[in-house]
């Protein structure tokens, strides 16, 4: 399969910026060759309905500007849903282990939770920082309008706050087996 395509999907899957240096680093391939391929599929994107955008030596995957509208009409259509089981099992674990970085809470849950994250950031429930030690890296937060979602006005008063907690770190140390992934 071709180089663009490649990152292509690995840019949908993501669903965040990723550096020239990360994506050359996974696909072994050489900077310039990863550069070249971007450069193709933005031109492949430019009459679609997803761009490419590069700043600062990264690059995203994005919406086309020309359908912001129907982009904003969705966006406020998702935010009044209901979170779901999903969204209640991903607000659990950064509640019970913020900071968590995306790739511990797809460990945890055993599946990608990128668009449940995105869902809880756009209802205002979690917050997305940059991880201290690592800048390109991030983590979730919960804010304190999940406390209030909740009914409670700190993490501590969850029912069973700290037997859950301990549960699900027994959980974590008693699975060292999570691959190692390249930072991006």
């Amino acid at each position: 399969m071709p180089l663009d395509k490649i990152i292509e999907a690995i840019l949908f899957y993501k669903t965040e910026p990723l550096s020239f240096g990360y994506l050359a680093k996974i696909l072994h391939q050489e900077i310039e060759d990863i550069k070249i391929a971007v450069e193709e599929l933005g031109e492949q994107l430019e009459n679609r309905g997803l761009r490419l955008i590069v700043v600062e030596e990264k690059v995203a995957l994005v919406t086309a500007p020309e359908i912001d509208s129907i982009i904003r009409s969705l966006t406020k259509k998702d935010a009044s849903k209901d979170i779901g089981k999903a969204g209640l099992e991903t607000l659990s674990l950064v509640l019970y282990r913020h900071p968590i970085e995306r790739i511990e809470i797809d460990y945890i849950r055993g599946v990608n939770s990128s668009f449940i994250l995105r869902h809880l950031l756009m209802k205002g429930l979690i917050e997305k920082r940059k991880k201290v030690d690592n800048k390109s890296r991030y983590v979730y937060v919960p804010t304190p309008e999940a406390l209030a979602f909740l009914g409670v006005e700190k993490k501590e008063d969850i029912p069973n706050y700290d037997q859950h907690k301990k549960e699900l770190d027994d959980f974590i140390d008693n699975h060292p087996e999570q691959a190692e992934i390249p930072s991006n």
